[in-house]
């Protein structure tokens, strides 16, 4: 009967508290609450040819060209520069029209200020490339770069980028893609 009237004097407050302590106790023998441990830290690795599907766009990448001039494009690259040309079929998934997704495909390990690609272009060589929900369209991602920054065994991995989508509640910015992640990388080799 004495121990009755001490579980009653106990306040419900602290019962609680002791439940939730023993549940966090439970849950660390096995892992805590921590998310499960992906296989792979880094992004997915996908084969050339081979579509990726991200939130917004998916991205087959074909290949790779690399030249002094890249015919129909551009011009001649700089002295010392040599042109780095990225053939893909990208598919809007989104239910309006963009024009924006020059930072899709990636070279990181150009470093910062050239990792982004300095145009897209249609594979025809046309410019103001626009890509509409649900059409594939063939483009070109073009990268000015130094000639010995080209990789001497001609493997050169392609980072494809993913960004979120934002909803904003304001008149002026509404929805929108935004920061870009590292998704998926295709390697290409250039001496094919």
């Amino acid at each position: 009967m004495r121990a009755s009237r001490w579980l009653d004097r106990v306040p419900l407050r602290w019962w609680v508290i002791a439940a939730v302590a023993a549940l966090l106790g439970i849950s660390a023998v096995f892992g805590g609450l921590n998310e499960a441990e992906r296989a792979d830290d880094g992004p997915e690795v996908v084969s050339v040819a081979e579509e990726f599907v991200g939130p917004e766009l998916a991205t087959t990448v074909h290949s790779v060209e690399i030249d002094t001039a890249v015919t129909g494009r551009v011009g001649e690259a700089e002295e010392g520069n040599t042109y780095l040309a990225v053939s893909a079929t990208v598919t809007n998934l989104w239910k309006v029209s963009s024009i924006t997704f020059t930072d899709l495909l990636q070279l990181p390990w150009l470093g910062d200020d050239l990792a982004k690609a300095e145009r897209v272009v249609y594979a025809d060589g046309e410019l103001g490339v626009q890509v509409n929900p649900n059409v594939p369209v063939d483009v070109v991602f073009i990268w000015e770069i130094p000639t010995e920054l080209v990789p001497e065994d001609g493997i050169i991995p392609v980072t494809i980028m993913a960004k979120s989508f934002t909803e904003d509640g304001d008149v002026t910015y509404g929805s929108y893609w935004s920061s870009p992640e590292p998704a998926a990388v295709v390697e290409l080799d250039a001496t094919r």
